[in-house]
């Protein structure tokens, strides 16, 4: 079975511990669920964040450009820290609409969560990253 495929069936499904769906690509929304799928995923699971579709499944037609919004989608996780690899996005037409899914399996370097640090500009040497 093709990836393509495989997400149409993941994001048939009910939204769970594994699949998120916003109706936009917002940058901080991007961040936020692809640290929390990179914290909590186990191999061999994968988290898929869908853009572009509401909370049931069905697309909300406000991703015009599927492939800006994949280079998007990789350039904002750009800014966790530490750096979360691995992410593979797709762009899927779904009842004639664009829809992007993000793709992403566990982390060996756990993201920041924000504990004991200031979340926003955790430090690193002399460095600063957003952390999310």
């Amino acid at each position: 079975m093709s990836i393509e495929r495989e997400l149409e069936l993941r994001l048939a499904e009910t939204e769970d511990a594994l699949v998120e769906r916003k109706p936009t690509a917002d940058r901080d929304l991007v961040r936020k669920y692809v640290c929390a799928f990179a914290n909590s995923i186990r191999h061999p699971d994968t988290g898929v964040l869908f853009l572009g579709v509401d909370n049931s499944g069905n697309p909300s037609g406000k991703i015009p450009d599927p492939e800006k919004t994949q280079i998007d989608v990789r350039s904002w996780i750009t800014a966790c820290y530490p750096a979360i690899t691995g992410v593979q996005t797709y762009a899927l037409t779904i009842d004639g609409r664009q829809v992007v899914a993000a793709v992403v399996p566990e982390s060996r370097n756990r993201p920041l969560h924000g504990a004991g640090f200031r979340p926003e500009w955790p430090r690193n040497a002399d460095r600063q990253r957003v952390a999310v």
